[in-house]
């Protein structure tokens, strides 16, 4: 946007950039209670803005899991590595985050 310079030039100004939190995915089954803890753990998270979570169910994507399945629920990072299975991993989230 520009703006009026005291020569009478004008400065332009890049817009202002708002940062993309990262994006993490979740591999889960429906009817599991740790996957159910690990979501609510991080709705907080994705409601304020701070992270995107993917979902994969393994029901539906069944390619995944020979990787996931004994694991679930399984945190990927955005590097693709995993950040935890089975309890979220506070450490590695605020670590991820900060």
């Amino acid at each position: 946007k520009p703006r009026p310079h005291k020569a009478g030039a004008f400065v332009f100004e890049p817009p202002h950039r708002v940062p993309i939190p990262p994006e993490l995915t979740l591999y889960f089954h429906e009817w599991c209670h740790l996957c159910d803890d690990m979501r609510e753990a991080l709705a907080p998270l994705v409601a304020a803005g701070r992270l995107r979570l993917r979902e994969i169910d393994l029901e539906q994507h069944p390619e995944h899991a020979e990787a996931y399945a004994l694991r679930i629920p399984v945190l990927v990072g955005p590097d693709g590595a995993e950040l935890c299975n089975g309890r979220l991993d506070h450490e590695a989230l605020r670590g991820l985050l900060e």
